[in-house]
């Protein structure tokens, strides 16, 4: 089903730390690098930490949109661990366990963990560079808070540790996009297979792109109330040989 996001204050966050980054990839592959999540064990060994694979689960409603979750964060030692800044005013039980991933499609991208959001935003410039326009955004009352307390000093070296884990982060992430930019240059590729347990994600961004293309820009992928199996577990051959068969539709 779809994510319920209402108990968090998004449109309260301020940006506490900005940064921009020149990537020599498509942005459609840090897009699909964002969505993915079988790489990290690999290309990000201190996120797993906090954010582990097997935490993992599709979450995710009907719309122009990508979403997944981590559920439960844990523990790693890193910079965005669970209790290193206070939650969100307004989150609930689960929600201060849980990191949110979503991909608005076509080129914005977000990690809301229940202190924090970081945001990505895509500038393509041409078909194999990309500007990435990224933003730490935090809810105002943790600055009223420490300035209260005194302790603004404190908070800046919180956040700059924060961003200085996601600048890695996505430095890691931009590394691996532009050596897979030069791979897809190879004459003998023809395109890979798609992992249904990682890669769902991706294969309903790329229905949203060929819908864009091939002039239906409206159709809204639907969500998992709508498909009658369990994506990522034991799958029902019979209901998804009849989904797949409905004609005009969205898998």
């Amino acid at each position: 089903a779809c994510l319920d996001l209402s108990n968090y204050p998004l449109h309260e966050l301020v940006s506490v730390r900005k940064k921009t980054y020149h990537s020599k990839a498509n942005w459609k592959l840090l897009a699909d690098n964002f969505m993915e999540y079988y790489h990290l064990p690999t290309v990000h060994p201190a996120l797993t930490t906090v954010s582990g694979v097997d935490n993992h689960h599709r979450k995710q409603g009907a719309g122009q949109y990508i979403g997944f979750v981590t559920n439960p964060l844990t523990k790693g030692g890193q910079p965005i661990d669970p209790g290193t800044l206070p939650v969100m005013p307004g989150l609930k039980d689960d929600e201060e366990q849980t990191g949110v991933f979503h991909h608005l499609f076509p080129n914005v991208f977000y990690f809301l963990l229940p202190s924090h959001m970081f945001c990505v935003r895509l500038d393509p410039m041409d078909a194999t560079n990309t500007i990435e326009h990224a933003d730490l955004l935090v809810h105002p009352s943790l600055l009223d808070d420490a300035k209260v307390k005194e302790e603004t000093a404190e908070l800046n070296a919180k956040i700059d540790a924060i961003m200085g884990f996601y600048d890695m982060t996505n430095m890691e992430d931009i590394h691996a996009c532009e050596l897979v930019q030069e791979g897809i240059k190879a004459k003998n590729y023809d395109g890979g297979r798609v992992s249904f347990r990682f890669e769902e994600t991706i294969h309903r961004f790329q229905n949203m792109l060929i819908d864009h293309m091939v002039g239906y820009p409206g159709r809204i992928p639907k969500g998992d109330a709508d498909i009658p199996f369990y994506i990522g577990g034991k799958t029902d051959l019979d209901a998804r040989d009849q989904l797949v068969q409905q004609p005009g539709e969205l898998q």
